[in-house]
């Protein structure tokens, strides 16, 4: 008698989920404790594709630049002139135009770049030469500034004396064991930050010229993408996710050139604004309080902070007026320059707003600063999005301003706090209030409360109340 050995599927299953299992916690625990080895190729890949990166990243930033210059004005140029720009229709106008855009858009980088590198950078070197130059004589002034303060309150000398003495020493061996090594290894490393910032530069020129293309080709690359999305998935699935792509997109395109915009104009604000109060270092104020406005929430108290530590050391008396005017500008900004701009571009609440910032921060650094509330935006959205469809399909509200009240569900029913038939799930407050804490507690309103507790139980048992003065038992019924 031969024995045939035969797997059934339910047998099959459970195999191949066990090999899964396993092969996944291998996976798990080389990228935990062997993470170099597989990070080490990413990090190649990824610095050979760094110019390809740059070029996404431009041409995403500049795209909403192409799209004004063709809706605002190419587009009514072409059609004044009886040529209708279309992709499909008439993709030879619509090539043209956008090859005029794109040299527009270029025009314009360029234009700033010149502004930036012949205008504002020789002016911020000279403020920052200026500074450094002066900066000995600034801390001598501020110096007896200080002794002159002291002597007319020995008692404030002689405690800072006293914490000098005491201090001193730690001081001291904090710049000898802190200060100083950190400083001889940024010297040692200054070589290598010299490179990298010339193969940055290098890998951004190459990123503008692929940027180029990416514009000039941007919505074949969208249908291609599209249309794989739609080869791969289901219809229900294809439309959800291409929805999401468009949710993303609109929210970082909103954010990123509304902030851009926003600080743009903030900074100009300021730069007349110091002009005008005749403070010194008019450009390098400009741009730090508008660069550090990129930054939401913390960006315009960073800029302010520079700017007063900045103008302290030369008169206490400007950096008050500087301090004063940053809180009227941050004011307006806050609620006159940004609304208008911005709108509602997150969605998102000041803690949420605050917390994506610290969070990302935390994580990438500036960049997270930068793209943490949009990223944030996104992730809640997408949550809202699975919260309010798992309701849906339980036959549950939607909204949040329902559940404010909300004691619980029972049976798809809702039950709110107050009611007198929400007595489950601790609905109920029974903790002792103030007034039967200090023993002024109301008899009638808890006796009429018991009450109110004891009916229900009696109309469930079917019983009459029973009447102990009367001799009435439970059953009979009052005359």
């Amino acid at each position: 008698m031969k024995f045939r050995f035969k797997l059934t599927k339910k047998q099959i299953t459970w195999g191949l989920t066990a090999f899964l299992v396993i092969a996944a916690s291998l996976v798990v625990y080389a990228l935990i404790y062997r993470a170099n080895a597989f990070l080490k190729p990413l990090r190649t890949m990824m610095s050979a594709m760094m110019t390809v990166i740059y070029g996404l990243i431009i041409a995403y930033i500049l795209s909403s630049v192409v799209d004004f210059i063709e809706d605002k004005i190419l587009h009514r140029l072409f059609y004044s002139l009886g040529d209708v720009p279309h992709p499909t229709n008439n993709p030879r106008a619509f090539h043209r135009m956008r090859a005029v855009s794109i040299l527009l858009t270029m025009c314009f980088v360029l234009f700033v770049f010149y502004v930036l590198f012949a205008l504002i950078f020789p002016q911020l070197y000279a403020s920052v030469y200026e500074i450094v130059r002066d900066f000995p004589q600034r801390v001598t002034t501020i110096y007896r500034l200080v002794n002159a303060a002291f002597d007319t309150q020995p008692e404030l000398r002689s405690s800072l004396m006293y914490l000098t003495t005491t201090y001193s020493s730690r001081i001291n061996t904090f710049f000898d064991s802190t200060v100083m090594p950190m400083l001889t290894s940024y010297v040692q490393v200054l070589p290598r930050v010299v490179a990298s910032t010339a193969i940055s530069v290098f890998n951004f020129f190459i990123g503008f010229i692929i940027s180029v293309y990416v514009l000039y080709s941007k919505e074949r690359f969208s249908a291609q993408a599209k249309k794989m999305t739609y080869a791969f998935f289901r219809e229900s699935h294809a439309n959800e996710i291409v929805g999401a792509f468009r949710f993303i997109h609109r929210t970082f395109n909103g954010f990123l050139t509304g902030k851009l915009a926003d600080s743009a104009i903030v900074g100009i604000i300021c730069y007349i604004a110091v002009m005008l109060m005749r403070l010194p270092y008019p450009v390098l104020l400009a741009v730090i309080v508008g660069v550090t406005n990129l930054i939401p929430f913390f960006g315009p108290y960073i800029g302010g902070i520079m700017g007063v530590i900045l103008l302290v050391l030369i008169r206490p008396s400007y950096a008050l007026m500087f301090l004063i005017f940053v809180i009227i500008l941050q004011l307006v900004d806050g609620n006159i320059i940004g609304p208008r701009i911005l709108g509602n571009s997150t969605g998102l609440s000041g803690f949420w707003v605050i917390f994506s910032i610290i969070f990302f921060g935390a994580a990438f650094g500036v960049a997270g600063w930068l793209i943490g509330v949009p990223l944030f935006a996104v992730f809640y959205a997408f949550v809202v999005r699975l919260t309010e469809y798992k309701l849906e399909k339980r036959g549950l509200a939607k909204e949040t301003d329902d559940y404010i009240d909300l004691a619980y569900y029972e049976k798809g029913k809702a039950r709110h706090l107050g009611d007198d038939e929400a007595v489950k799930y601790h609905a109920q407050d029974t903790s002792p209030g103030w007034r039967k804490v200090f023993g002024i507690g109301r008899p009638e309103e808890e006796e009429k409360n018991s009450v109110k507790k004891t009916l229900p139980e009696e109309k469930e048992t079917g019983q009459n109340i029973t009447e102990t003065a009367g001799g009435r038992k439970n059953g009979e019924t009052k005359p």
